[in-house]
């Protein structure tokens, strides 16, 4: 039996890789494929995951009124984990540290780093993912959205 791709689906594929392909194709991301996640997946599996969850999200909001940055929602969605990239190298002591609190301060470092500059809204939405996990709070919408997607996306 032949399977088949959902038009919604194929086009969260084609806007996520048509926003953040130059975050796809970077090294830093690259090297996400190696680095095992939730036990079951990669961080640039996750990622992708997480960012077509998020965009999934963003456009039926924006279909139904509200603004979305989708921009600056994919973007931190493609780069809200990439501070766990290398946390095999012993840096953290524990489950606690590393991805409660110091991955997301991590992640907004590397995206400094490899990308420049972030948008308030990108910074928010890295900084505050892992709510209500961190003291960290979602203030945008997009913020939100990445907030729900990581968890949904964790989980299933």
């Amino acid at each position: 039996m032949k399977q088949t791709i959902s038009i919604s689906r194929y086009t969260d594929y084609m806007v996520v890789n048509y926003i953040g392909s130059d975050i796809i194709n970077s090294d830093l991301f690259k090297r996400g494929i190696l680095q095992t996640h939730h036990g079951r997946t990669t961080v640039a599996n996750h990622s992708l995951r997480v960012a077509m969850m998020s965009t999934r999200i963003g456009l039926f909001l924006y279909r139904h009124g509200f603004r979305v940055d989708l921009d600056s929602l994919i973007k931190s969605a493609l780069t809200h984990d990439v501070g766990i990239i290398g946390r095999d190298d012993g840096r953290f002591h524990g489950f606690k540290e590393c991805c409660l609190f110091q991955h997301p301060k991590d992640s907004l470092k590397e995206y400094r780093t490899s990308y420049g500059s972030l948008s308030n809204i990108e910074y928010n939405a890295i900084r505050a993912h892992m709510f209500p996990f961190c003291l960290s709070i979602p203030i945008y919408r997009e913020s939100w959205i990445l907030t729900i997607s990581d968890k949904i996306v964790s989980i299933i």
